[in-house]
This record gives structure tokens, sequence and C-alpha cells, in this order.
């Protein structure tokens, strides 16, 4: 049996993304304590929803004060490039890659 791995933060955000009343996706993330926010999980449920989510989930985070926003993407993730390709769309950089992992942010 697999374990999940347990990852506990303060300040931890959850939003709902929703069309017509129905819940189409979710962001989560957390508060880095440093003046920014990082981007854990995009999940969407419907097509298309991939990109308004990602600009409704910036411009909260822009509503909360933060002053960047951070993520990472794995090499081996299904349509990392793709995914990549989309994050540069709105602005993110880059900044580390570690193993397998590349580290991005957007600024504000």
């Amino acid at each position: 049996m697999k374990t999940a791995n347990t990852h506990v933060v303060t300040n931890r955000i959850v939003l709902t993304y929703e069309v017509d009343g129905w819940p189409v996706g979710v962001l989560t993330g957390y508060d880095d304590e440093q003046g920014g926010l990082t981007l854990e999980h995009v999940i969407a449920w419907k097509p298309n929803a991939l990109r308004p989510m990602l600009y409704e989930g910036l411009r909260h985070a822009w509503d909360v004060g933060a002053a960047y926003v951070t993520f990472c993407l794995a090499d081996d993730q299904p349509h990392a490039r793709e995914l990549e390709r989309l994050g540069k769309r709105f602005g993110a950089l880059r900044y580390e890659t570690h193993e397998r992992l590349a580290y991005y942010v957007v600024h504000k």
C-alpha cells in the first residue's frame, strides 16, 4: 500500500472555482510567510476551466496582497511542457531546477 505525504502549513488557501453556481475546479496553496503564495494543487474537472481558474487564482493572490506566486512542476508529470507554456503565458519564470522538479514564480 502506498502512503500519502502529509504537509501541514498555516494560512491554507482553498479556492473553489464555480461556473453558474457549479464547482468546476479547485486551487489550493498557502501563504509562504515571506510575502507570497505557494500554489500546491490545481484540479480542473471541466474542459476549458484551467485558464480562467488560474486567472482568478492570480487575481485572488494580488487582492490579498501577495507579491508573487510560486509553484513547481515535475518533469515526468503528464503535460508538463504544456503546463510550463501555460504558466509562461501568465508571466511565470523558472527560477530553479532540482532533480526532476522545476520551480516557477509569477510576480505581481
